[in-house]
Formats: C-alpha cells, sequence, structure tokens
C-alpha cells in the first residue's frame, strides 16, 4: 500500500515537473515572452521583497510592546528608570550579533547596497539578506531610535537579488530586480507605490534607468502596496494629520522654513559625520559592545524623561505635526533626536536616517510654525508647516527629493500640500547640496573609494580581487643561502624578484635581479660569505587574496614594483605572487566584458540558448553551447582564429550550485560541457560557424 501511495505520490510530482517545463517553454517561445517574464518577475518580486518588509514593521512594533510593557509590569513597584533596561538588553543582543558576525554586521545600510548593485554583479547574499532583517527588528524593537526604512530596503534588495541568482538572471536584470525589491519594499511600509518608485530611481539607480527597469519598479511597488493593505486592513504603519493650506502670502514663509529645514539637515549630516569619524579613529580598536552598551545606557535614560525617542517614532512624528506636544517638548525631543541618531549610528545600531529626518523635519516645522504664531501674531497651520519641514529634512538628508515630496503626497492624499512642498523641499536642496555639492550617498561611495556615474562603476578594480590574478608560481629563496648559491640559482631561473624566506616559510624580504648586478662582479670568495638575507631588500608590503586590486595597484605606484607576494593571513606564510601586468590585463578584460559585451546583451534575439546580433555591416557576435567537438579542448589548440575567423570573447559556465558565471577566457582555457561560448568574428565566419555546429 505503502509503494503505491510512493508511486502515486513521484506521479504526481512528475506530472507537475512537466505542466511546469510546458508552460515555461511556451513562455519563452511566445512573442511576447519577454514582457511576460518582466510582469511575472515584478509580481514575484513585489510579494517577495514587500512580506518581509511587513514582517519587519510588524516585528518590530511587537517586540517593542511586549518588552516595554514587560518592563513596566515587572517594575510597577521600582522606579521609573528601570525602563532602561530595555534599550540595555537590546544593545547587548545587537552587540554580541556585532561581535559574532563582524563582516555581515558591516555590510548594513543603503550604501551597501549600491555596492552590491555596481560592485558585485547584483549579487546579495541570504547570509547578509537574513542578518539585516533579524539585526535591525532586534535593535529597533528594543527602542533604538533609527529607521527602519533603510534595513527594509536592504531586505528587499537581498531577496530579489537571491530571486535573480536563483533564476540564473544576467547581470543587468539582477540590478533591475535589485531596484524593484527596494520599491517593494518602501512601497509595503508607507502605502505610497509611486514614491517608492522615485525613492529607488534616486537611490539606487541614480536617476539612470531604462523604460522595462521602470515598468518593473511600477508593478513590483503596486504589488507590495496592495499586499500591505491586505495585511493591514486598511491601516497603515505611517499616518499623518490632515492638514490646511491656505494660499496666500504665508506661502512665502515655506521658502524660510525650507532654509530652516536645510540647515537642521546640514547639522544633521555632519554630526553624523564627526561623530562616526571619532568611532572609528579614536574606539575603532574596542569591543562592539564597549561602544554600544554606553550609548545605549545614556539613551535609556533620556527615554525615562522623553519615552517618545523609544523606537522608529512614526507615533510621535503624528503628535508633533498634529501641534500635540508643547514647545518645549518638541525641542527637547529634536535635541535629543539629532544626537542619538549619530550617536547610535556610529556605535553600530541598525537602522537608517528615513524616519529620523522626518521626525527631526516634523520638529522644526512645528517649531517654526509656533514661533510665527506667537512672536508675529500669525495663524499658520502647525500641520501643514510640519509636514512640509518633515518632507524638507528628510528630502535633503537622504538625497531623494522627488521621492520625499511624493510619499508625503500619498500618505497625506492632499494635493493642496503640493506648493508648500515643492517650495520647502528645493530651498532645502539649495542649501545641503550648496555644502555637500553631491548626494550624500555619493559622497558615502567616495569616502569608501568607489567612484560612480550616472550608475555606472568607475573603479572596476574595487570589485576585483587578488586570488583573481595570483599566480601559484614564484620564485622563492632561503635567508641563509649564500651569495655565491644563489647567483647559481639566478643563471638556472628567468625570474626578476625572488622571495626571501626565513626557516618558518615566512616572507622577510626580497632580491631583485637589478639588486644583484653589482654583487655578481665580486670575487668568489666573498661570495661564499655574503648571506642572501645581508643583501635583501627588507621594506615590502605583503597582500592578501581577499584584497582588492584597486588597492594593491595603489601599493604599486607607492613601492614601485611589479610584483608583491601574497600571504595567507593565517599562517604568513607565501601562496603567490600577484604581477602588475596580470591586475592590468584582468582589468581590460573586465571593462570589455562589462562595458562592450554588456551592452551587446540588449541586443540579442533570443531563441533557446542561441542569441545572435549584428555589431554593424560587417561583424556579428553570436551566443551558443559549445559543440561537442571543442569539449574538453583549450582554445590554444583549437585555434579558431585560424581556422574560422573568430574570436570566443566571453565563456558561461554554471557552478556545482547552479549558478551561472562569465569568464573571460585565455589561451589555456578548456571549453567543459554545457559551457556557453559567446564569438565574434565578421559576419560571413560566424555564420559559417552557426550553420556548421547548430545544424
Amino acid at each position: 500500500m505503502m509503494d503505491k501511495s510512493a508511486g502515486n505520490h513521484w506521479n504526481f510530482r512528475r506530472v507537475c515537473a512537466d505542466v511546469w517545463h510546458f508552460i515555461a517553454k511556451q513562455v519563452e517561445i511566445s512573442p511576447a515572452s519577454e514582457f511576460v517574464r518582466l510582469i511575472l518577475s515584478s509580481l514575484v518580486i513585489g510579494v517577495i521583497a514587500g512580506l518581509p518588509a511587513i514582517l519587519l514593521i510588524s516585528g518590530i512594533g511587537a517586540i517593542k510592546s511586549f518588552s516595554f510593557t514587560t518592563i513596566t509590569n515587572l517594575g510597577a513597584h521600582l522606579p521609573a528608570w528601570v525602563i532602561i533596561a530595555v534599550p540595555l538588553i537590546g544593545g547587548l543582543v545587537v552587540g554580541l550579533m556585532i561581535w559574532l558576525w563582524s563582516e555581515l554586521a558591516a555590510q548594513k545600510g543603503v550604501v551597501e547596497v549600491i555596492k552590491s548593485n555596481f560592485l558585485y554583479s547584483g549579487i546579495i547574499s541570504l547570509k547578509t539578506t537574513v542578518f539585516h532583517f533579524i539585526a535591525p527588528m532586534i535593535f529597533l524593537g528594543m527602542g533604538g531610535t533609527l529607521g527602519p526604512e533603510a534595513p527594509a530596503a536592504q531586505t528587499g534588495a537581498g531577496m530579489a537579488s537571491l530571486m535573480g541568482q536563483a533564476l540564473h538572471v544576467d547581470e543587468k536584470r539582477r540590478r533591475a530586480y535589485i531596484a524593484a525589491g527596494m520599491s517593494a519594499a518602501i512601497a509595503a511600509i508607507f502605502n505610497a507605490p509611486l514614491g517608492a518608485v522615485f525613492f529607488s530611481i534616486e537611490i539606487i539607480l541614480f536617476n539612470f534607468f531604462q523604460t522595462s527597469t521602470f515598468s518593473m519598479l511600477i508593478i513590483s511597488a503596486f504589488t507590495a502596496d496592495y499586499i500591505s493593505r491586505i495585511f493591514l486592513g486598511g491601516n497603515a504603519f505611517f499616518v499623518l494629520p490632515p492638514a490646511a493650506v491656505r494660499f496666500s502670502p504665508e506661502l512665502s514663509l515655506y521658502l524660510i522654513l525650507g532654509i530652516a529645514a536645510g540647515l537642521a539637515a546640514l547639522l544633521t549630516l555632519n554630526l553624523n559625520d564627526t561623530v562616526k569619524n571619532f568611532f572609528n579613529n579614536k574606539l575603532s580598536r574596542f569591543n562592539p559592545l564597549v561602544k554600544l552598551l554606553p550609548v545605549m545606557l545614556i539613551f535609556g535614560f533620556a527615554g525615562v524623561f522623553y519615552p517618545q525617542i523609544f523606537g522608529i517614532g512614526y507615533d510621535a512624528i503624528r503628535t508633533i505635526a498634529a501641534g500635540a506636544e508643547s514647545a518645549t517638548t518638541v525641542t527637547a525631543l529634536l535635541v535629543l533626536k539629532v544626537i542619538f541618531t549619530a550617536l547610535l549610528l556610529s556605535a553600530g545600531g541598525f537602522g537608517g536616517l528615513f524616519a529620523p529626518s522626518m521626525f527631526i523635519g516634523a520638529a522644526v516645522g512645528n517649531l517654526f510654525a509656533v514661533f510665527m504664531n506667537s512672536c508675529c501674531g500669525l495663524s499658520l497651520d502647525v500641520t501643514a508647516f510640519s509636514i512640509v519641514g518633515l518632507a524638507a529634512v528628510a528630502a535633503s538628508v537622504n538625497s531623494i527629493p522627488m521621492a520625499a515630496l511624493v510619499i508625503v503626497l500619498e500618505v497625506t492624499d492632499n494635493y493642496h500640500l503640493i506648493v508648500p512642498l515643492i517650495l520647502g523641499i528645493v530651498m532645502s536642496e539649495i542649501v545641503v547640496r550648496y555644502s555637500f555639492k553631491m548626494s550624500v550617498h555619493y559622497l558615502g561611495l567616495k569616502q569608501q573609494g568607489v567612484r560612480l556615474f550616472d550608475g555606472r562603476e568607475l573603479n572596476v578594480l574595487k570589485s576585483l580581487k587578488v586570488k583573481q590574478v595570483m599566480s601559484p608560481e614564484f620564485h622563492k629563496i632561503n635567508a641563509d643561502m649564500s651569495l655565491k648559491a644563489f647567483i647559481r640559482v639566478i643563471t638556472a631561473a628567468s625570474a626578476n624578484i625572488y622571495w626571501v624566506i626565513d626557516s618558518a616559510g615566512k616572507v622577510i624580504g626580497y632580491v631583485s635581479f637589478s639588486d644583484m648586478k653589482p654583487m655578481i662582479m665580486e670575487t668568489d670568495q666573498v661570495r661564499s660569505l655574503v648571506l642572501v638575507s645581508e643583501i635583501m631588500n627588507r621594506h615590502f608590503v605583503s597582500a592578501k587574496p581577499e584584497d582588492d586590486l584597486d588597492y594593491i595597484m595603489k601599493l604599486f605606484g607607492r613601492l614601485n614594483l611589479e610584483e608583491l607576494p601574497v600571504v595567507d593571513p593565517r599562517t604568513g606564510k607565501i601562496n603567490g605572487t600577484v604581477c602588475r601586468h596580470r591586475v592590468i590585463q584582468l582589468y581590460n578584460q573586465e571593462i570589455f566584458k562589462r562595458e562592450t559585451v554588456g551592452d551587446l546583451a540588449t541586443q540579442f534575439q533570443t531563441l533557446d540558448q542561441v542569441r545572435y546580433a549584428d555589431l554593424d555591416d560587417d561583424f556579428s557576435i553570436l551566443e551558443m553551447p559549445a559543440p561537442d567537438i571543442m569539449i574538453h579542448q583549450n582554445l590554444k589548440n583549437l585555434d579558431l582564429r585560424k581556422q574560422w575567423g573568430i574570436q570566443i570573447v566571453l565563456i558561461k559556465r554554471f557552478d556545482s550550485e547552479g549558478k551561472k558565471h562569465v569568464e573571460t577566457p585565455g589561451p589555456d582555457t578548456t571549453i567543459l560541457p554545457e559551457d556557453l561560448i559567446v564569438i565574434v568574428g565578421q559576419r560571413n565566419a560566424v555564420h559559417e560557424f552557426q550553420e556548421k555546429y547548430l545544424e
């Protein structure tokens, strides 16, 4: 009976698989296949990126409610300051997570998503995605006063990247997936799908995108918004009170408010940079717990008197915008928010600047309206000015003027605010851009040595590692070798640099051929007495396999060397060398692959696994499965240039995990089964090769 049941189960699975393959095949061969794939992938991204964002905000709320309620109940007969236990516990848990998974913890924020998108081919790992979902949930749920938008966007981008990796899509489409994932996450939080689209365009795409990408952002964002509304039952995470706008001379006051908002944004950004530099320069050697726990302790004490600073702050923003708080309280909250946002971000807290910037802007707008009403006898609507201040500071701090404008319009559903919002945001942006000259995200990337232009990477070497060019073949000699013996080694070899190792196998210096020229003329007796350790150059720098090639090229320039040793960081022993000419060669290959072949991919006409495009009147490019006759042969032996007048410029192959990798082949590259080869040559030659092997 069990055998029959198992057989039926197996048949059912096989039928499902056959149906799925049939549907996939129909989609693939359909004239509208590209459009169908775009729609389906966008819908799926909206779901898989929107749901984690909903779960993140809901989880933060649940943890905050449980933790603060529990402490309040337990401490009913204790002093009020016991509430500081909540942020302290949160700091302890998050500090331990940073200590245990330091590499994952360092990959936080929108800047890391941008780096993944442009430096690492749109690859975001599952570990990174999960870590930056859990850590912010704990930190913000236990009172951390940062925003959930950046973690939600990072999680959404990570889910979309994982989907792209699972489907083996190309790099260009994977990048579009990441942008769509960010849009979906933001749309799920604010129920503002159009604003979420502009959020991705301004942050991850740097206003550089194609029509198909825009369509994907729209579909994903609206899908996530719909799912969010279903789960929340008509309620929203972020709500603003109704505002009254009078189109009168008071419109000019929104210009002044914009300037004040710009100054508040400048204060926030500069304080963040100052505190961050202090932590990085003065406290970098300390354990994460040592940095985070004192800040959480002080933060907890401040929260005893002003509990509104605990958590994300959406409720506090709403009460400030409604004018329900006194000017004294709003001023205190503004000061505390600015200070602790900088401290918590620099100390290792998880979260972003979007919610804090809205909080700061709402407070600035509130105080501006209250001041003008009390001192000038005006009757300004506090809510309207709070909302404009909110949008202006958020736009300038995060470099998202269009996203801030559209999100606020969608959240308030009050399009009478559009003129005041534009006035406030424009003036605030002018103030901040006058000082910073560039987007804060560009600035963050620049501080890390990453340069982008129109969303395209200029510093390709940042994404390449030493292990990709490291040569295991090198020349080493013992430190106690005599000069006479070393000269015999030189005559038998043809190296320019010889690395000197001690008895433990560690590199302690080097001797170059030019250094040896004067020594060759010494007498035989002198050469027998002098040791290599006495003439070697001790001034060198070793490389590690994970170092990026941008850093290595800077070392080559500073040290004026053509070769550096690659050392195992665990043992200190030399594993190979990295040469300047190999770095330059790989750089040129990568530039060709990314800028030339990458652009040509958009011209391919798809038919199963064969892709073809004409480059001009004379040359064509063809992607096809490697013919059986080429399997297990290297390119040098195949000599396709001589036989056919064509050249293999790229090879696409899958690893053991099913992930596709693109390689730039060399003469010794061997063609493997299931490889896809990309061929370039004169049109007639490519056609002849195609007809020969694709019959």
